[in-house]
């Protein structure tokens, strides 16, 4: 089964490290990919220029991959938090 991620967060070292574009690759059942790139922004209401929160709703399972080039020297961690969806 798939989850919906409503909300990552993208925590880095530095700002230039925060700000690189994420690869999401997802395969289907039957073998076909699509990419999906998504690009980090900072609000001008944030305090934090290293930590960037991505509101971009997409589904993981286990054929999804997510990719981050990284400066040398830099640490890069991503946080996803999954939508609860419930069936009325």
């Amino acid at each position: 089964k798939s989850f919906v991620i409503g909300l990552t967060y993208v925590d880095a070292s530095s700002q230039a490290q925060a700000l690189k574009t994420l690869q999401l690759k997802v395969r289907d059942a039957n073998g076909n990919e699509q990419l999906k790139t998504l690009v980090p922004t900072i609000d001008p209401y944030q305090q934090q220029t290293d930590l960037i929160a991505l509101r971009q709703t997409f589904r993981w399972d286990g054929f999804t991959s997510i990719a981050v080039d990284v400066v040398r020297q830099q640490c890069t961690s991503i946080l996803v938090r999954t939508l609860i969806l419930r069936v009325v």
